[in-house]
């Protein structure tokens, strides 16, 4: 038997592809009863969106069943008529092969009010695909692959008088299928894929007398590589709108849609063509409608040639797009009516109009839903295939999610195809075998309230409460939100202990694809006592869901955490997961609403902290993922502490705009991970990924504290209270809606990829912050952890004090006779002297009892143990004493840390005459010179500075030069004393003198600054 309905596809469940949801949420209310609070995520004002047009509920009305396929439908008065492939019908909750199956030859007709069948016993020799009303609804014309109708032969067009339930005379007479019909007046206007209509030439569209059946002049020639699949005549009575896989009508441009004369069967401008473009062999229009106002529309895509799918409404005059719902998954039916648009395909990602993202693995299709016929928004972002309607309006989706299931029948993996109804009652055809879990095959039927009371609401395992008790001995309790079918606003009683009901809190934003976390806190349950919490979720029609029980706990104030409460203290603290749990599914956030739900991460852990709390073990593809969208901060700080010896790396924590799975293709940044030697990184995305990455390996099986920053200063990375990474390039980060989430996800287009998703390790205390925390207060961590600081305290009083109010990146005073060179600004950026024999430590510096360090002008040289990448704008200051005639680089920033190899950039040299000379530059070099020499063996105070115009150069608090200058190369390197490359006019590479008190800014010194300093010695 011939079962297909389109011939471009038999495509099963490729068919179905990315899907993401829109419905507009109406905004939020919380009703408090007894003595609780709640709290969750921003909620939309109450006055944020005009009042919805009401739906049917989800509930599924029993109605006769068919063991086929569902093409089409039409309704007259209570009758609904029937075409596709089938040959029984059944009454409701009968299985297929029952005793009280009945002959249905791909017709039938049932009682919309009822479900019940109606007697229309006719038959069709092979699938019908279209079945429609005339004007006065005095017939139903059925168009399709038949050829005989009761053994009477009627050429793939028939109709019936609705009166009588007979077989008119009426013969379609047309050499192919027939697949579209509409009418005006007393003409019936056909579409489909035949070239001859009686004898007479008729390529895709032909028309007819209703009453006489005779054939019309009308005769618009279709495309002959496409077809016709959907017809509408406009309100105005002027024009038919066609869709389908044809690119012309009338050899003129037609894509994939296109308007018609009614009656000289000329192509009219239709505006839509041009923006919604999908035709041809993968792709084509398949549906329109009106409700008198706008026609409707949807389609599909599946290759090349094809871009859209979801519905639109365009204006019936001219075609100019109203709005489209750019939902991936094809569209077969529509029908408008009470501003309600019904359509039934497979959406699968509406993420474009703000609704839900796709799964991945992709397990979640919508085959039946309801849109808005007004608009509520414009649409400002590519969908997920790229395909770009942005600046277009849409109108979102409604509360209406009936659960339809997958069919066989045709081979195609599909649901509902057809879809029609009345202003009480909404009808799907199809090839569904079941509707909300309950066995209803091929028709179901939908009504409005009071006559059903729709469905209760979904549970799911996050619903299910999660209790603690706070610093006050109050109890919180934290549990998902559950969703609704038909109702968009759920009430939730908290019930205690034998079923106390102790408050009640009323939710709309709740959806099976975003499932928000609420925090109810209960102040009424008595001190020593020991409580449990289950949650009732109830709708406006009086359907409840229950949650399960939460584990018992004493109602008593926690041990005190100075650590804990170090973080809450903090200034725009957003989010602490203290990962304390023991048991459950649930991260609680101690400080926001974002509670994470834990898929795979090990809890019970021993913690970073001296301290009764815990901490989870990550694992590969372990993950807590936060459920409320919240806006990506623009400044920020993410911090975690990590125990491992994994060699494969893996994310940390991280911010991305998909909370169902691990993202794939999607946007992630701000986020931490090790690479798989150990390394830490930290990452943003401002439409390409920047990383900073510190240079010594973590993977100890030692607790580190990491430290993600980015603001105006640019990228900062921390390890231990100490800045191992610096980038002042980047700082521009992406606004976004998303979620945060500790462990696994994508790692595509990181900086040196980790092998794992998630890093296998313990992880504990991680905290996100709305701008970015200074040195000072990341360092209070590790101190209050209870742990000793790397790092030397910054130095304070006279000339130390002086530098240090400028707050450089390092500050090494020279003052050591051996081993590591301090770093005095107390941010811990020590240096390394190499070639040690060349240098001479503890020699006489420029301020009374503080050394300083002498270079050979042989081989030695100090430089800094962490990198910093592109450094700009920034100062460079030192004192330098010297008498040699060879010149040779005293400071500068190197691709190297040791040796001449490599980059060169941001160098102060002397030359061989002692004239000064400080040189940059990746495009072409700038070089500024002294006009005086300083080789008379005196100290001399040095600042070089850069800024995004012009580098300077003092000498003794006095400017020596100012000059244009090429933006500095752009290389991750080291700042370095003593040696390095010179551009011209020395002869030695390496610097023979002293060398006292050097600091490094991330900043321009002012010329009052550079005095101040001076003045200090």
């Amino acid at each position: 038997m011939r079962v297909e309905r389109f011939t471009r596809h038999a495509r099963g469940g490729e068919a179905r592809r990315r899907s993401r949801f829109t419905r507009l949420v109406a905004a939020a209310t919380a009703t408090v009863l007894a003595a609780g609070v709640w709290t969750s995520g921003p909620a939309a004002p109450a006055d944020a969106a005009p009042r919805d047009p009401e739906t049917v509920t989800a509930e599924g009305l029993p109605t006769w069943q068919l063991n086929g396929v569902v093409w089409s439908q039409a309704l007259v008065g209570k009758t609904v008529y029937v075409t596709g492939s089938f040959t029984k019908a059944r009454p409701p909750g009968t299985a297929a092969g029952s005793w009280q199956e009945v002959p249905a030859q791909n017709i039938f007709a049932y009682d919309i009010t009822t479900g019940d069948r109606i007697p229309f016993d006719h038959s069709l020799n092979a699938q019908g695909l279209v079945i429609r009303a005339s004007a006065d609804g005095s017939q139903v014309f059925v168009g399709g692959d038949f050829t005989q109708v009761d053994g009477q032969s009627r050429q793939h067009l028939a109709a019936f008088d609705t009166k009588t339930g007979q077989l008119t005379s009426f013969d379609g007479r047309a050499n192919g299928p027939v697949r579209a019909l509409a009418f005006i007046g007393n003409t019936v206007y056909a579409g489909g894929n035949f070239r001859t209509v009686a004898g007479e030439a008729r390529s895709l569209f032909a028309s007819y007398s209703v009453t006489t059946g005779k054939l019309s002049s009308w005769k618009p020639k279709g495309d002959p590589d496409g077809q016709v699949m959907a017809m509408v005549a406009a309100p105005d009575k002027s024009r038919i709108i066609a869709g389908g896989s044809f690119t012309t009508i009338n050899s003129k441009a037609a894509y994939g849609m296109g308007a018609i004369d009614a009656k000289n069967g000329k192509t009219l401008a239709w505006a839509a063509n041009k923006r919604i473009r999908t035709a041809g062999l993968k792709g084509a229009i398949t549906t329109l409608s009106t409700d008198g106002k706008a026609i409707y529309g949807g389609g599909y895509s599946y290759g090349k040639g094809a871009k859209f799918e979801g519905t639109f409404a365009a204006n019936p005059k001219t075609g100019a797009i109203r709005w489209v719902n750019d939902c991936l998954g094809d569209t077969y039916d529509t029908f408008p009516i009470g501003g309600v648009l019904y359509s039934v395909g497979h959406h699968h990602d509406c993420e474009a109009i703000g609704g839900f993202t796709d799964t991945n693995p992709r397990s979640r299709w919508m085959n039946a839903v309801a849109e808005r016929t007004e608009p509520v928004g414009k649409i400002t972002a590519k969908n997920a295939y790229g395909w770009n309607f942005t600046g277009l309006s849409y109108s979102g989706q409604l509360q209406w999610w009936p659960q339809l299931s997958f069919g066989s029948y045709t081979g195609m993996t599909q649901a509902a195809w057809s879809v029609v109804g009345n202003s009480e009652y909404i009808a799907l055809g199809g090839e569904f075998p079941a509707v909300n879990g309950v066995a209803q095959q091929g028709l179901v039927r939908f009504t409005k309230r009071p006559a059903s009371k729709g469905l209760r609401p979904s549970y799911n395992a996050g619903a299910d409460p999660v209790v603690s008790v706070d610093d006050s001995g109050a109890v919180r309790v934290i549990f998902g939100a559950m969703w609704d079918r038909d109702s968009d606003t759920l009430e939730y009683d908290i019930l205690r202990n034998s079923g106390e009901k102790v408050g009640t809190i009323s939710r709309s934003d709740g959806d099976f694809w975003k499932l928000p976390a609420y925090v109810f806190t209960d102040s009424t349950a008595e001190p020593g006592s020991r409580v449990r919490y289950q949650i009732r979720a109830r709708d406006a029609d009086g359907n409840s869901q229950f949650s399960g029980w939460s584990g018992y706990v004493t109602v008593a104030p926690p041990p005190d955490s100075a650590y804990a409460a170090l973080v809450r203290s903090t200034a725009k603290v957003a989010h602490l997961w203290r990962l304390g749990e023991t048991t459950g599914a649930r991260a609680v956030d101690s400080v926001g609403d974002a509670h994470g739900e834990n898929v795979g991460e090990v809890t019970g852990q021993a913690g970073a902290l001296n301290e009764p709390n815990g901490s989870y073990r990550g694992t590969a593809t372990g993950k807590v993922t936060t459920s409320d969208a919240e806006k990506a901060p623009t400044s920020v700080t993410v911090e975690a502490w990590v125990k491992t010896t994994s060699t494969r790396g893996g994310r940390i924590v991280g911010f991305g705009h998909n909370s169902a799975s691990t993202a794939r293709g999607g946007r992630t940044d701000r986020q931490l991970y090790l690479d798989d030697s150990g390394r830490p990184h930290f990452m943003i995305n401002d439409g390409s990924v920047r990383t900073v990455g510190g240079e010594t390996a973590i993977n100890d099986d030692q607790w580190h504290h990491v430290v993600g920053t980015v603001d105006r200063q640019g990228l900062q990375l921390f390890v231990d209270g100490v800045r191992v990474a610096r980038d002042q390039r980047y700082y521009k980060t992406k606004a976004y809606l998303g979620y945060w989430r500790i462990g696994a996800d994508q790692t595509a287009g990181l900086a040196s990829r980790p092998s794992d998703q998630g890093l296998v390790g313990l992880i504990d205390e991680v905290a996100v912050y709305n701008r970015a925390l200074s040195l000072t207060e990341i360092q209070a961590r590790i101190v209050t952890s209870g742990r000793q600081g790397s790092w030397t305290p910054a130095a304070r009083g006279g000339y130390p004090g002086a530098v240090n109010a400028n707050k450089p990146d390092v500050f090494w005073r020279l003052d050591e006779r051996t081993g590591t060179v301090v770093d005095s600004s107390g941010a811990g950026a020590t240096g390394v002297a190499s070639a040690s024999p060349s240098i001479e430590r503890g020699v006489g510096g420029v301020l009374k009892g503080s050394p300083a360090a002498a270079f050979d002008g042989s081989a030695g040289l100090i430089a800094a143990k962490q990198p910093w990448t592109a450094p700009g704008p920034y100062s460079v200051e030192f004192w330098f004493k010297t008498t040699t005639k060879r010149g040779g680089q005293i400071a500068g920033f190197s691709s190297v840390a040791t040796g001449l190899d490599g980059k060169h950039d941001r160098m102060v040299y002397l030359q061989n005459s002692g004239k000064l000379s400080f040189a940059v530059g990746s495009e072409g070099k700038t070089t500024l010179t002294s006009k005086k020499a300083y080789r008379d063996g005196a100290w001399h105070h040095v600042v070089a500075t850069q800024d995004s115009k012009y580098i300077r150069l003092y000498v003794d608090s006095v400017l020596v030069g100012k000059k244009k200058a090429t933006k500095p190369a752009t290389f991750t390197g080291f700042w370095r004393l003593g040696g390095g490359q010179t551009w011209g006019r020395s002869s030695s590479s390496y610097f023979a003198g002293s060398v006292d008190e050097v600091a490094i800014y991330p900043s321009v010194l002012s010329a009052a600054t550079v005095r101040t300093h001076y003045r200090a010695k």
